[in-house]
């Protein structure tokens, strides 16, 4: 799956252009052991996609992702990379204080 990237000079971006389509892999693999098929997952900060992509990799994810990512510019490449999940996207933040 090609995946879109934000600038080559940011540290995930660099990552996937070296040819590593997950990040911080051992997340991914405990997000994937303790995914229960059907449920919905939420991705809070989702920056390019690649945790959500990286957990479906290992455990397909089977309801519907929620991927928050107030960055405009961000929430558009996360929008193609995470083009072929079950998913609803929110352009904000969330936080427990206004």
């Amino acid at each position: 799956m090609e995946l879109y990237v934000f600038d080559k000079n940011d540290v995930i971006s660099s990552h996937v252009l070296d040819g590593k389509s997950i990040w911080e892999d051992h997340i991914c693999k405990k997000l994937a052991e303790n995914y229960v098929a059907g449920n919905d997952m939420v991705d809070i900060g989702a920056n390019l996609g690649l945790n959500t992509l990286g957990c479906n990799k290992y455990n397909p994810i089977t309801g519907t992702v929620h991927l928050f990512e107030p960055q405009s510019d961000v929430f558009t490449i996360l929008n193609y990379n995470t083009r072929d999940l079950n998913r609803q996207l929110y352009n904000f933040a969330l936080s427990d204080a206004y």
